[in-house]
């Protein structure tokens, strides 16, 4: 179910990257209260807004309602939604795995057949979905990277992959920055994959969705870093972010990458201690 202080958070934030000043939204209906006022105690979550206000503010602020509450409530149909939980399953086993991976792409062929292309959330669900399979069979990296950059600017205009701060991160664009860095690391430029993670990390730690959906994230990014200041041999600074790995793995619901944590975490541990030759401390 939705809670009301997350939507203050992500308007606020849709607000900011449309340019627009909470002074320029005037004319609302806040039960006589002063307009500017109002918003700013909504945006700072002091005030629970109704959802006559809600829409209103999302008219303004230029987006759909129904784009809105999508990756709150899920109101895809049943079989969309279905589709949408599938693919995700498939795809958290389909590293080295053909046929998981050409199962994938069918259903998510088969998903876009079913959504609405004219809605940017929708759009964004399947970019994230259909490049996070490219970067796992480590198909057309490139033409991936830009397809990425494109599902990420449909709700954040002003990114810019070198400079952004990931003060809040919104919908699918987590998935996306995740799928960015994989494939930088495919293409040999780990320093930027690291970079892209890093700061995916704080941005999706500040993000106003249910703890769930953020710790399952959070656990993938943490295990990516972790494997690759691994491969890159920084084993002190693996080992740290292999403690933040498990640590989310632990309280994440479905542990569904618990045994990835454990396993970076025992070769973290390895390493940083000399590797072969060392006694590896228990986890």
């Amino acid at each position: 179910m939705l809670k009301s202080y997350l939507v203050g958070s992500v308007i606020r934030e849709i607000r900011k990257r449309k340019g627009l000043r909470q002074a320029t939204i005037q004319n609302l209906d806040f039960d006589n209260h002063d307009s500017q006022t109002t918003l700013s105690r909504i945006e700072n979550l002091k005030q629970d807004p109704t959802q006559n206000t809600i829409s209103e503010l999302l008219s303004r602020i230029g987006l759909p309602h129904e784009e809105f509450f999508c990756p709150f409530l899920e109101t895809q149909d049943a079989d969309t939604f279905a589709l949408n939980h599938q693919i995700s399953f498939l795809l958290d086993r389909a590293e080295g795995n053909e046929s998981i991976q050409s199962l994938a792409q069918d259903l998510i062929e088969k998903l876009k057949s079913k959504l609405d292309m004219q809605s940017i959330i929708n759009k964004q669900l399947w970019i994230s979905l259909k490049t996070r399979l490219n970067a796992i069979a480590g198909n057309n990296i490139e033409e991936t990277l830009e397809l990425v950059k494109e599902g990420i600017l449909l709700t954040y205009p002003e990114f810019d992959e070198k400079t952004f701060d990931g003060d809040m991160l919104i919908f699918c664009e987590g998935e996306l920055l995740l799928t960015s860095a994989i494939c930088y690391s495919k293409l040999g430029n780990t320093s930027n994959a690291i970079e892209i993670l890093s700061r995916t990390i704080v941005g999706w730690s500040k993000l106003p969705f249910n703890e769930f959906r953020k710790d399952t994230l959070l656990c993938q990014l943490r295990n990516t870093l972790t494997q690759m200041y691994l491969d890159i041999g920084d084993y002190d600074t693996a080992l740290t972010s292999s403690d933040e790995g498990l640590a989310i793995a632990k309280r994440e619901a479905r542990k569904a990458f618990m045994p990835n944590a454990v396993y970076l975490r025992g070769l973290a541990i390895f390493y940083a201690n000399g590797g072969i030759g060392k006694k590896v401390k228990h986890i």
